[in-house]
């Protein structure tokens, strides 16, 4: 576990690294080494809040009108434990938590909870480390794909269906969705989609599930070709 790496993946230098590495501790930790006194649960719990208010003050901050109950159904987009174990893998956090052995052998550091949890106390330690604007910023940049997604999922309902309208239109050809990767735990494999037309790779992206994974492929070839 190397903790400059954890660091260099949030664009963040703790002074107080004990704080970090309480961040990562998983619970189970403290059952199996005396010399672990915390675990993430605390941090855990502050960056829940933390990362609910700033994904809500940029739905409020966006230019799109958006109502009470469109802003929580995005946000619940954004803050879901699925969407945060796909951002924690992107970091690779399961790399360097610190969990007891009993845990690491039944496949803790690829659990959706474990990850989302640790993702969360991270963002509570940049909060009391850092402050609010740097922890908007954080978020804000590790969280761009599943914002920009979340929001993209709100105006247009059928991307897939819609980007074959386009592709029709202007090539005459039926878009091509291949799965080209598959990667995380059996009950919530993580897959990236491609998707080409006229043999031609025009996006690619990752989710939970081949068919939200070819969704968001779908969104990210319309922006390119819109």
């Amino acid at each position: 576990m190397s903790l400059d790496v954890v660091e260099n993946s949030l664009g963040v230098c703790f002074d107080d690294m004990g704080l970090l590495s309480q961040a990562l501790t998983h619970s189970s930790a403290l059952n199996e080494d005396t010399s672990v006194f915390s675990d993430n649960q605390r941090l855990e719990f502050l960056g829940d809040s933390v990362l609910s208010l700033v994904i809500t003050d940029h739905l409020i901050s966006t230019d799109q009108n958006f109502s009470e109950g469109e802003m929580s159904s995005l946000r619940s987009k954004v803050v879901s434990g699925r969407t945060l174990a796909i951002v924690a893998r992107r970091l690779e956090l399961g790399d360097h938590m610190i969990m007891g052995r009993g845990e690491e052998n039944t496949g803790g550091r690829e659990k959706d909870s474990n990850l989302a949890d640790c993702l969360e106390a991270l963002i509570g330690a940049v909060y009391l480390e850092k402050g609010w604007n740097s922890a908007k910023s954080i978020i804000s940049t590790i969280f761009a794909r599943e914002i920009h997604a979340a929001l993209s999922q709100n105006l247009v309902n059928d991307p897939k269906g819609e980007l074959q309208k386009l592709s029709h239109a202007v090539s005459g050809h039926t878009p091509v969705y291949m799965t080209s990767r598959r990667e995380g735990p059996d009950h919530a494999p993580v897959y990236r989609a491609t998707v080409s037309i006229n043999g031609k790779l025009i996006a690619e992206a990752d989710a939970i599930g081949k068919s939200d994974a070819e969704r968001e492929s779908a969104f990210q070839a319309l922006e390119k070709l819109a």
